[in-house]
């Protein structure tokens, strides 16, 4: 059942980014929901392994956080930083940081690469956070690489981006739950 992980996350990773029907949650005011499904494994995880509700719920919560990250930052949309001025980007201040030894600006590879493994190490870090540092942004480059392949197919190359990265979370919780 456990090996089924991966998919579970990357169903309600794709759906935290709007796809696979969550767009109809938002009559309900549901909008929030995905995210909260897809940090549980997170929580159970770190429960399961320590055996402490408290350390279940702020590995859910630090997972969450991590999830309400800004991803558009990342995506080679535009190489402005204002292309979105009415959403928050918290975490451009700290990757901004970290890239400019680099030279890397919003809008370079290295700059999306550099922010998914942020934004994967937090949402990870409840459990481990390296692994998750390297497969989330793997799996948007996987996605990068869809585009003009799944089209054809009505897939979205993007949704193929949010699927893998959160295939990449399942796989680092049962690393950590068969290491530890």
């Amino acid at each position: 059942m456990m090996l089924l992980l991966p998919l579970y996350m990357g169903l309600f990773s794709r759906m935290a980014g709007g796809g696979f029907g969550a767009k109809y949650l938002d009559r309900f005011k549901l909008t929030w929901l995905p995210e909260v499904l897809f940090c549980l494994p997170f929580a159970y995880a770190v429960y399961e392994v320590f055996g402490l509700y408290a350390l279940g719920v702020l590995a859910f919560v630090i997972s969450y956080l991590g999830m309400q990250s800004a991803t558009w930052p990342a995506l080679k949309w535009e190489t402005s930083p204002n292309r979105y001025p009415d959403r928050s980007a918290t975490l451009m201040p700290f990757v901004n940081a970290l890239a400019k030894p680099f030279k890397l600006e919003v809008g370079d590879e290295g700059y999306s690469w550099l922010w998914m493994a942020v934004k994967g190490f937090i949402i990870t870090l409840p459990v481990g956070g390296i692994t998750g540092a390297l497969l989330w942004p793997l799996g948007y480059e996987i996605g990068s690489h869809a585009k003009g392949r799944v089209e054809r197919f009505g897939l979205d190359p993007h949704g193929v981006s949010e699927f893998m990265a959160g295939v990449g979370a399942g796989i680092t919780i049962l690393i950590f739950m068969w290491v530890l």
